[in-house]
Parts: structure tokens; C-alpha cells; sequence
């Protein structure tokens, strides 16, 4: 289980640090030569944020409940 919630804190850092390489791995072959918006940014780095939220909450609740 703590991996998982390890996986959610890993994934959720990329998502708001790096969230253009995000967009690169997962939604660049849609487009030609296209980029993503600032709105599609801003939303990744939100669920990144989220994601490390619930990786760390995750974490404290398998380790002290």
C-alpha cells in the first residue's frame, strides 16, 4: 500500500513541477505541431498538487490507523 501512495507523491511532483514533460509523454501525439494551453497547465499542476495531497494523506492513514 505505501507504495502506491509513494507512486501518487512521485507522479503528483512531476505533475506540478514538470507539467509541459507531462503533456509531452501523455497528449503530444494528438498534435502536429501544437501546444498546450496555459489553462491545461495550471489545471495539471493543480492535480499535482491534489495527487501529493492524497499520496501523503494516504500514507498517514495506513501508517497510524
Amino acid at each position: 500500500m505505501l507504495v502506491f501512495f509513494g507512486i501518487f507523491i512521485v507522479l503528483g511532483l512531476l505533475m506540478s513541477l514538470k507539467p509541459l514533460w507531462i503533456w509531452r509523454v501523455t497528449e503530444s501525439w494528438l498534435t502536429e505541431h501544437g501546444r498546450p494551453s496555459t489553462l491545461y497547465l495550471y489545471v495539471l499542476q493543480i492535480l499535482g498538487v491534489i495527487f501529493i495531497l492524497l499520496g501523503i494523506i494516504g500514507e498517514f492513514v495506513y501508517l497510524f490507523m
